[in-house]
């Protein structure tokens, strides 16, 4: 009897074969990282039920399936090798194969010889990346094929890396696009990311073998390459499992599976990898941090039902998440709320601001400010007085709270900008990758697609870890754990805190943009110039649209406001 064992990046898969050859078992797991826990498991199965004698002939194949097998002294397979063993056994006459994996791509060229093509260390364009899209659109995979089987049409998206993918989707999310259509888009950017990326010019013609998992669950998937490429490519069966089979067709050397499966269990318990030293020694430095940090609190006062003087709103409509800030007219916090905005950020503002009328009837708004990605949306939609560029935002909430400020970092959904010397700058700034923070967090399970449990649920976790893990993101693959991860450390298990610990050490190592400011910005905020140019009603009705209170507001057009704010003298005379 023949074994082949398929280690991927996100799956496993095990084959079994009989004296002919034949199948006589078979299986599709993903392994969530636990890869060695699920070789040894997968091996005791086949040893107890499907191999009799206990002994096989017994291959490993896969990305991530190497070091495990020279950890274990079994041989090794390479994947592009048993893909072409098994497609020439299974499949005979097919001329290209296009295989999608968990997080790798290949396109074979079977004709006139063999040529491989594969993507490199980002996993954009492949099944984790269509895993991350379809937890955006809060779909499962299937339901995302099932819904861009209904799409009318499709949108441009990056598909080269995860982050670039979702800086594309999430506004099409908050513009209100069918999902229909994203779907279907998704698909489309991965066809394209595949075709250009990998084949490169290459015709991809004749007899088309399409491999892997999104290829073989994905009929949208399927038929867009189809379109595409204008051909009728081939699903076969056992699709997924082309690479297990190619291993076990190889296989020359016969094991006793049980004892694979101990060696297994040993190389588990003994396995180490790279580290980097805790954020904090012990908890008394960490508690001195906080302490330091502590000192720059926002002052707030009470807020009761009965509040009635002045107030001014700020809205921040951002990427991800949506924030309200209440202050008095000194500058004082009186309430806060931030929440992800679930792709329907008016509504949760609308929500929040229903709240807070109801809450507080006798309140007297004087202005309104916008800010953030969704600025003009929020303005349009609530009537706003005020709409401001959020880098003036930035500085204009810096200068107040600390104002000779000149270094100022932010990083937000999907974005990430850094003020420097913002009163003086000569020339503009270099812009460098973007790494986004919260994408990174997001793609560390089980941290929820909304990301509110984050700082509560595993921030706590990395502060004090003596063995985080080390990985250089310069480019973020749609898994950063899995970029020196599973194929580097030999599919050695990683603590979910652990890998945090890493997305944010990297994430201090300065992979920033930055953004160039040559003029002096800053000043007060707007409802502090000289004297209203308008006076009129402020609040738009929740329920209608309409306005419904009638408080006195200053009102500048936006152009005003912002001409305002640039020509204030900063308060020590720096031009």
């Amino acid at each position: 009897m023949r074994v082949g064992l398929d280690v991927g990046s996100t799956t496993i898969k095990c084959v079994v074969l009989d004296d002919d050859d034949k199948i006589v078992y078979s299986t599709y797991e993903r392994h969530y990282s636990h890869i060695l826990e699920k070789s040894e498991e997968l091996l005791r199965r086949m040893a107890q039920q499907y191999v009799p004698s206990g002994r096989a002939l017994f291959a490993i194949s896969g990305s991530a399936g190497m070091g495990m097998a020279e950890g274990v002294s079994v041989p090794f397979v390479q994947e592009v090798f048993a893909t072409r063993v098994a497609v020439n056994r299974i499949a005979p006459g097919t001329d290209v194969v296009i295989e999608l994996g968990g997080e790798d791509a290949k396109i074979l060229f079977l004709t006139n010889g063999l040529e491989v093509r594969m993507n490199g260390s980002c996993a954009g364009g492949t099944g984790a990346f269509i895993d991350q899209m379809a937890t955006l659109l809060k779909m499962s995979a299937d339901e995302l094929d099932a819904a861009a089987q209904r799409a009318e049409k499709t949108y441009t998206i990056a598909s080269r890396c995860g982050v670039f993918a979702k800086s594309d989707v999430q506004p099409l999310i908050n513009q209100g696009a069918r999902s229909e259509d994203i779907a279907a888009s998704i698909y489309q950017a991965v066809v394209n990311q595949t075709i250009a990326g990998l084949a490169q010019g290459r015709p991809i013609k004749g007899n088309v073998l399409y491999l892997g998992g999104p290829l073989t669950f994905s009929r949208c998937l399927r038929s867009s390459f189809d379109k595409t490429l204008d051909v009728v490519g081939k699903c076969p069966e056992n699709s997924l499992l082309f690479v297990a089979l190619g291993a076990a067709l190889y296989s020359d050397q016969e094991f006793d599976l049980t004892e694979v499966a101990r060696r297994l269990q040993e190389r588990g318990a003994s396995e180490t990898y790279r580290s980097q030293p805790p954020l904090f020694a012990d908890q008394r430095e960490y508690e001195a941090f906080r302490a330091r940090h502590a000192k720059a609190a926002v002052p707030r006062v009470p807020f009761g039902p009965d509040y009635a003087a002045p107030v001014h709103i700020g809205i921040d409509s951002g990427s991800t998440t949506v924030k309200v800030a209440v202050i008095d007219q000194e500058a004082r916090l009186l309430f806060t709320d931030y929440r992800p905005n679930q792709g329907n950020p008016i509504s949760l503002i609308r929500e929040v601001l229903q709240r807070l009328y109801d809450e507080h009837p006798a309140l007297q708004v004087t202005s309104v400010t916008t800010t953030g990605y969704g600025e003009d949306l929020a303005k349009a939609a609530f009537h706003a007085d005020f709409g401001v560029v959020e880098t003036v935002a930035h500085f204009t909430a810096a200068r107040h709270f600390l104002p000779n400020v000149d270094f100022i970092i932010d990083i937000g959904g999907q974005d990430m900008l850094e003020l420097i010397d913002v009163h003086h700058s000569e020339k503009p700034l270099p812009a460098v990758p973007t790494l986004h923070f919260s994408q990174c967090l997001l793609q560390c399970p089980p941290v929820s697609h909304a990301g509110e449990a984050v700082s509560d649920r595993f921030f706590p976790q990395t502060l004090l870890l003596q063995h985080g893990v080390h990985a250089e993101i310069n480019s973020l693959p749609v898994h950063p754990h899995q970029q020196n991860g599973d194929k580097a450390a030999n599919g050695q298990q990683k603590k979910t805190d652990e890998l945090i610990y890493c997305v944010l050490s990297s994430q201090a190592g300065g992979i920033y943009v930055r953004i160039p400011v040559k003029k002096k910005v800053g000043g007060q905020l707007p409802h502090d110039t000289d004297g209203p140019d308008e006076r009129g009603q402020i609040h738009p009705s929740i329920e209608n649209g309409q306005y419904h209170r009638y408080d006195q507001c200053q009102r500048h057009s936006r152009k005003e406001s912002m001409h305002r704010i640039k020509d204030q003298p900063h308060p020590h005379g720096r031009q």
